[in-house]
């Protein structure tokens, strides 16, 4: 029987991990990688920024991309499928372990803010610079992030990505031009598929539209810009793909709680 994450204590998740032993950023060659085997003492997390990977779950060999996560225990093997037309890029972190961990996430699953993880990414390979590097702290830190990440894949049904390949294609089209004025029917013809079966795609799968996906994404990186720039709302707002500032202001008020102004004057760290 498989612990619930919401009925446990989370200090008592984190009993097994002694220390973050690496975190580096890793860029697959233009050839097949060999496979890494784990260690009985370690766990090892893999976070796709970029490009593509293979991996086989049950039976069938999926297609990864950017925001998969995969997540290696002893006598497992990491990532390594390459495409060798759009390696993959990928932030790896290596965990000093003792005994068996309280729950186990699952082998892959998808981080649900794309734009987080490549914030996360900075975020770990700065603080792995940084002296004194405090091996346990940061450890502990980072594991509960990518515990509650998969927490969140496992809430929202991000498991192992089993889409149709129409789906991961236009997703993948979405994430990487959703600033753009992009059309559905453009989305459509990417992913090869009717503009209909497109909107039953997201609907079966992702419980949501195309249009709505394509504004969170829009105020996501929105929400990032007014944390991490200086730049005035009119070019945050064209930036992200908005057509006017007011709809902009408009959306990210109703979504986030909070006007862009107050957004930034309240969770924006002084430089």
């Amino acid at each position: 029987m498989t612990t619930s994450l919401t009925t446990m204590d989370s200090n008592g998740l984190l009993t097994h991990v002694t220390e973050l032993e690496h975190v580096f950023a890793y860029e697959a060659p233009r050839a097949l990688p060999r496979p890494r085997t784990i260690r009985p003492d370690e766990e090892l997390v893999e976070v796709v920024t970029d490009g593509k990977v293979d991996f086989a779950v049950g039976d069938k060999l999926l297609t990864f991309g950017r925001g998969s996560m995969f997540w290696h225990q002893a006598g497992q093997q990491t990532i390594h499928l390459n495409h060798i037309e759009e390696p993959y890029r990928c932030l790896s972190l290596v965990f000093r372990v003792t005994g068996q961990p309280v729950w186990n996430p699952p082998r892959v699953c998808r981080w649900k803010d794309v734009d987080g993880v490549l914030a996360f990414g900075r975020l770990m390979l700065d603080v792995a610079s940084d002296r004194p590097f405090s091996r346990e702290f940061h450890g502990h830190h980072a594991y509960s992030r990518l515990l509650l990440e998969a927490q969140r894949a496992v809430r929202h049904e991000l498991l192992s990505q089993p889409w149709p390949a129409p789906l991961t294609r236009a997703v993948t089209f979405l994430e990487e031009h959703f600033a753009q004025p992009v059309k559905l029917t453009e989305m459509a013809g990417h992913a090869r598929i009717s503009l209909p079966h497109l909107h039953g795609l997201f609907a079966k799968h992702l419980k949501r539209s195309p249009h709505s996906m394509m504004l969170e994404l829009r105020l996501r990186k929105a929400r990032t810009m007014l944390l991490e720039t200086d730049l005035p709302l009119k070019q945050i707002a064209s930036d992200t793909g908005f057509s006017t500032p007011q709809y902009f202001c408009r959306l990210f008020s109703k979504h986030w709680g909070r006007s862009p102004g107050a957004f930034r004057l309240a969770y924006r760290v002084p430089r």
